[in-house]
């Protein structure tokens, strides 16, 4: 059966899709099994949620091994989202089931994954959550991705002691990693295991393919700490990566002409075939487990294993040095104890997660197995030949104790005043006249510590000095293995990051700016200063000059788009139309042909003006209770509209306007958004919750909790993703068919509007701080920024609504100050602008973008042409 006496082994295996969703068949230790559907949400919605997977995990980690990160997401909600997905029917009955025998037998409970779509193979399993138990399944049972149409590998138990091969690779043109403090942490880890005979680690003495391919030969350069092969186990530390191009993951060797030379997997499982003394590979590498979406052995763990590798133990994305350390030193401990290896990576995952509260990178280690013989070493035999410690023959004749005594006493001098090579030498005299000396071999080691502290602090500083932060970190992290305490070294290593940070994020600008992306270019550069401001002999300025060029450049191509008219124009006197109604307007919105206008007014007031020039339409109907009504909003065929407002109730009307008897009782209305097919309505409360109604009966479907009050919604056109506007300055982008939150932009201040642009491919925001953000919708990159009052002007004059122009160029913010400001929705420059005599309360652009309507405080609804012409005499 493939399983040890204490193992229980529940098979899970997920065929082709059908009708009904991906067939999947459950087999139970017992023998039984069960064939259940698996129905997964639309393949972009899970394809975005995965791509969001890895920098959520990482969250607020720094350096990490990897070249490649995703957008924001829920892990929580991904993996509650695969397990009810997955585990349906009587595969959760069988699931039940085996946990239970597993608890009355004392046994083990493993899952064995096979994953036949390569759609599926490259979603995050290792993150299921069970919300029944409320907990991630991985982080008390161990879960084997077992690759299908492989033979399975015939156990082969590899005598002790168990030998390494470590390699480390840290190309000079790749960010920097913290490569050579984990190996010197792993030493330290393992350096009774490796006293007791039980490990024998090895290290590649360079990082190119060549240096690796003598290594790992019979009696050959077998580097630091070791003789040549044969070994048992390649653990690899460097950076990792995925080629677009060839679809193939890959690792980043050192070019034996400098540079990097990116690995592919197919060749790295060459230069690993034919030893078969290797039984496991660790690569503590990022994405070394990720593969194209039709070839799930394109990965590196996936060549490896189709090469006949045993075992390997991959990362699936970016990983923190912390954490890898963490996982490394844990697993191998686990290893050493007998354990079989995907318990070790169970008790590594949970290591992470104890020594890391919050973390979320215990998923990030995937095992893969050929066998589900987990136990691939026996050292049970070298435990026993291990050679006691030799004994002292005789114990030192008087003299000798003295001269052994004296020698210490200069060492311990040296010691104390910095003398490192002083003090390393007296008491090695000290070792080798009196090998059992109770305090020598202690302070030898303490000195050899200080030595390598005092030269890696001499050499970070120097490298501080000449600006070359790369050096200065790796020279940082040494010193911090030496002495975790020495003062200034944490702050220093942090400080160097930062500055390797920064060198890359300009150098990331230079590349946008010599490849003509000008909006990125602003865009990123602006977050670049926010990181990192100007200051006296700022080596940056180069970045501050190429973001005014990108500025000139789109500021040319707006001005040949829109024929010169960007250039703002004096306030416009002229009216087209002025009414004043019996209360003052807090929405408005035109019917979708432009026949008729909907004002929502205090006093629970609806007005509509025919702008035809018929009668249609025109009228006043008030509700029957009192209170403001705050929002308007048409249905898409243009024949009702609906309006709410601080009564709590939604209040649907035809074009005469008629009540319908469509209403939803709700508290005070916050805001509210229908959308582009008219199936859904979305409204917000006080109760710091959104809610989906459907407009087919009436029910609420959805429920959407927020942390804030909610301030506006919007609708993104064509689509089901809802933007939901918070006073905690957060807009939360939420799926409402599928129910799932896809990513949220932060806004420094709280926000007063939120809608998307008429293509839906920008998101704009209004905010207390009288400014106005344009967003990529699906990136989340900042685009342009607005400022509708000056800095430092009173709250009052805030932008508390905005307006796009129907052909998307123009976005328009109306502030209590009384001004309609439009700026060049690309590059954030003002357009146009017009005054009225009173605080804005709301405002609309027809449909055709020929007229603009405006509500004022003090009951006026001007109707002016569009755009605006300069005043005579100007």
């Amino acid at each position: 059966m493939g399983e040890n006496a204490a193992d229980l082994d529940l098979h899970v295996e997920i065929g082709a899709a059908s009708e009904h969703g991906y067939h999947v068949v459950w087999r139970a230790p017992g023998g039984s099994e069960a064939v259940t559907a698996m129905v997964l949400p639309p393949a972009p919605v899970l394809d975005a949620l995965a791509l969001r997977v890895p920098d959520s995990v990482l969250a607020s980690t720094a350096v990490v091994r990897r070249t490649v990160t995703g957008d924001e997401v829920a892990v929580h909600e991904l993996g509650r989202l695969l397990f009810d997905a997955l585990v349906t029917g009587d595969g959760h009955a069988l699931l039940v089931s085996a946990r239970h025998r597993a608890a009355r037998d004392g046994s083990r409970l493993r899952v064995v994954l096979r994953v036949h779509p390569p759609e599926l193979a490259r979603l995050p399993w290792e993150f299921l959550f069970d919300s029944g138990q409320d907990g991630y399944l991985c982080l008390d049972t161990p879960l084997i991705r077992y690759p299908y149409a492989l033979p399975p590998t015939v156990p082969l138990q590899a005598s002790g002691p168990l030998r390494i091969l470590c390699m480390a690779a840290r190309p000079e043109d790749r960010a920097h990693l913290a490569a050579e403090a984990e190996l010197d942490r792993l030493r330290t880890a393992l350096a009774d295991l490796v006293d007791a005979g039980l490990v024998e680690l090895g290290r590649v003495p360079g990082e190119t393919w060549r240096d690796l391919r003598d290594a790992l030969r019979p009696g050959g350069a077998g580097g630091t700490g070791a003789a040549g092969g044969p070994w048992h186990v390649f653990h690899f530390v460097g950076h990792g990566g995925f080629d677009s191009s060839s679809q193939e993951g890959t690792i980043a060797l050192a070019g034996e002409r400098g540079g990097t030379q990116a690995l592919r997997a197919e060749q790295l499982a060459i230069l690993l075939a034919g030893h078969r003394s290797l039984r496991l590979a660790v690569l503590n590498a990022c994405e070394t487990g990720r593969a194209a979406p039709v070839d799930p052995f394109s990965s590196v763990a996936g060549s490896l294993m189709r090469r006949g590798l045993p075992a390997v133990l991959a990362m699936q994305f970016p990983i923190t040095d912390a954490s890898a350390v963490e996982c490394s030193r844990t697993f191998y401990e686990a290893l050493a104890r007998q354990l079989p290896v995907d318990l070790a990576v169970t008790e590594a995952r949970q290591a992470i997660w104890m020594a890391h509260p919050g973390s979320l990178e215990w998923g990030t280690p995937v095992l893969y197995m050929r066998s589900l013989e987990g136990r691939l070493f026996d050292l049970g035999a070298a435990a026993a030949d291990v050679p006691a410690k030799p004994v002292a023959e005789s114990v030192p004749r008087d003299e000798d104790r003295a001269a052994a005594e004296d020698w210490y006493s200069r060492g311990v001098g040296a010691f104390y005043t910095d003398e490192w090579d002083a003090a390393i030498e007296a008491f090695a005299r000290v070792l080798a006249i009196d090998p059992g000396h109770p305090r020598a071999a202690q302070r030898l080691a303490d000195a050899k510590d200080g030595r390598a502290a005092a030269s890696a602090a001499a050499a970070a500083e120097a490298a501080v000095a000449r600006q070359d932060w790369k050096e200065a970190a790796a020279q940082y992290e040494r010193l911090l293995a030496a002495a975790p305490d020495h003062p200034g070294a944490q702050d220093g290593l942090t400080a160097a990051n930062r500055e390797i940070e920064h060198d890359e994020f300009a150098a990331g600008i230079a590349l946008l700016h010599r490849y003509g992306n000008w909006k990125a270019v602003v865009a990123t550069a602006q977050r670049f200063r926010e990181a990192a401001p100007a200051g006296p002999g700022d080596r940056f300025a180069f970045v501050d000059d190429l973001a005014s060029s990108a500025s000139a450049h789109l500021e040319e191509q707006a001005r040949r788009e829109l024929g010169g008219a960007t250039q703002p124009g004096p306030p416009l006197t002229s009216r087209a139309m002025t009414r004043r109604l019996s209360a003052a307007a807090n929405a408005l919105a035109f019917a979708p042909d432009g026949s008729f206008l909907v004002a929502a007014c205090d006093w629970n007031l609806v007005v509509t003006v025919a702008l035809d020039g018929g009668p249609e339409g025109e009228g006043e109907q008030r509700g029957r209770q009192s209170g403001p009504l705050w929002h308007a909003a048409f249905m898409p065929d243009g024949q009702s509209f609906a309006t709410a407002g601080s009564n709590g109730t939604v209040t649907w009307w035809d074009r005469k306007p008629r009540k319908r008897q469509r209403q939803f009782s709700l508290l005070d209305v916050q805001a509210l958004a229908i959308d582009a097919q008219g199936k859904n309505l979305a409204v917000a409360s006080e109760q710091q919750a959104a809610h989906v109604y459907s407009l087919e009966n009436s029910q609420r479907y959805f429920n959407l909790p927020m942390r804030a009050r909610v301030r506006a919604l919007a609708y993104r056109p064509g689509s089901s993703q809802l933007a939901v506007a918070g006073d905690d300055g957060r807009v939360r982008i939420w799926d409402t068919d599928t129910k799932l939150l896809l990513h949220s932009l932060t806004h420094p201040h709280g926000l007063t509007d939120v809608l998307f642009s008429p293509d839906g491919r920008h998101l704009a925001t209004a905010s207390d701080d009288c400014t106005a953000r344009v967003w990529d919708a699906e990136t989340g990159v900042r685009l342009s920024k607005m400022r509708h009052a000056r800095r430092g002007e009173r709250h009052s004059r805030a932008a508390h609504h905005l307006a796009y122009t129907p052909d998307g160029i123009h976005l328009a913010t109306f502030g209590w100050d009384g001004v309609l400001r439009a700026w060049n929705a690309a590059t954030g420059e003002p357009a146009f602008h017009l005054a009225f005599p009173g605080s804005v309360r709301a405002g609309a652009f027809s449909p055709d973008g020929t007229m603009v309507a405006v509500g004022l405080d003090n009951r006026d609804l001007h109707i002016r042409d569009w755009p605006p012409s300069p005043a005579p005499g100007s």
